[in-house]
């Protein structure tokens, strides 16, 4: 769920923030700088690899644990490597505790439906998002049918998709936003309310103490979800770790990615418990899936395409519900 201020909607326009190019929280980064003290002199190079990989994952989260499932079925005789920090996979950015956990198809997201100058919203980003997550639950739902994944119970459920609005022009972009929406079926049985006891229907707590002449607006969706990452990532893991070809190493932080002379990667995790204890892979691709660490390696790495991306802070206040 969403909730939005008086600050007036439609200075809202223009071009949106691209989650893809932020990948990296402040928390998140600081604590990866802190790993990489030499980036900026002559990072450690093993003298040779242990072993050779087709693929290294770094990290072990989902997006890792996805293409290694990706990857396995579509190329079953790659051998495949993860490196993760901690002793444990889905335990930072993919925990439960640690996201929205809600299935991310813009039904709630403002962001995705922008308002221009004139007034107009504008809703091909929100039908983008909604159709990736329509392909996510496909995806998802072909992986219980071959057993990689069980009951859909234990990582997908559906919970109502919200927006709470106050003052006159929020309400009336939200009055548009809902009008723009019906214009594709992903949008459909969205309901836009402005009677206060309807929203205390919705969302009661929310509506606890507010005074009766406050203008608020509310949407509901019976369309969303809310996805347990962490436990989709975890059965991955377990699936992987199940096949041939398939090495899942916890408790190891890469420190070091080198190109060798045949385009192949070499790179180093150092034992987070004794760095003296290194374990080095050749690697023919390698993914990076490790959350706030992520700039830091694509700037280890050297590769151009690294000075495309940057970070910025997020901060979080969670509620949780014993008795939801």
């Amino acid at each position: 769920m969403t909730q939005m201020d008086n600050t007036p909607v439609p200075g809202r326009g223009g071009k949106p923030f691209t989650r893809r190019k932020f990948i990296a929280t402040a928390i998140g980064a600081a604590a990866a700088w802190g790993g990489y003290s030499y980036f900026f002199g002559s990072q450690y190079r093993a003298a040779k690899a242990d072993r050779k990989v087709d693929v290294l994952l770094i990290g072990g989260g989902i997006m890792s644990a996805t293409l290694g499932v990706y990857l396995k079925e579509l190329e079953p005789n790659w051998t495949c490597e993860v490196f993760e920090r901690l002793d444990k996979v889905a335990e930072e950015s993919s925990n439960g505790w640690n996201n929205a956990g809600t299935g991310h198809s813009a039904l709630c997201e403002l962001n995705y439906t922008p308002m221009d100058d004139k007034g107009n919203v504008h809703i091909a980003q929100a039908i983008n998002i909604n159709e990736n997550f329509q392909i996510s639950r496909q995806f998802w739902a072909h992986q219980v049918r071959k057993g990689v994944l069980g009951n859909p119970r234990e990582f997908i459920n559906s919970t109502p998709h919200m927006n709470l609005v106050f003052g006159q022009e929020n309400r009336e972009f939200i009055r548009k936003r809902v009008e723009a929406l019906k214009a594709s079926p992903l949008f459909a049985g969205m309901e836009m309310t402005t009677d206060p006891a309807k929203i205390a229907e919705w969302i009661p707590i929310m509506m606890e103490g507010r005074k009766p002449d406050e203008m608020v607006t509310a949407t509901r969706s019976p369309l969303g979800t809310d996805v347990n990452l962490g436990e989709i990532t975890r059965q991955f893991y377990k699936h992987l770790s199940g096949n041939a070809g398939v090495k899942v190493t916890t408790g190891h932080e890469v420190r070091s990615i080198t190109r060798n002379e045949d385009g192949t990667w070499r790179v180093s995790a150092f034992d987070t418990n004794d760095s003296s204890r290194i374990q080095t892979v050749d690697a023919r691709n390698v993914f990076i899936g490790a959350g706030g660490a992520a700039l830091p390696l694509l700037q280890l790495s050297g590769i151009p395409e690294a000075k495309q991306y940057g970070g910025f802070p997020v901060g979080v206040d969670g509620l949780c519900a014993d008795k939801p």
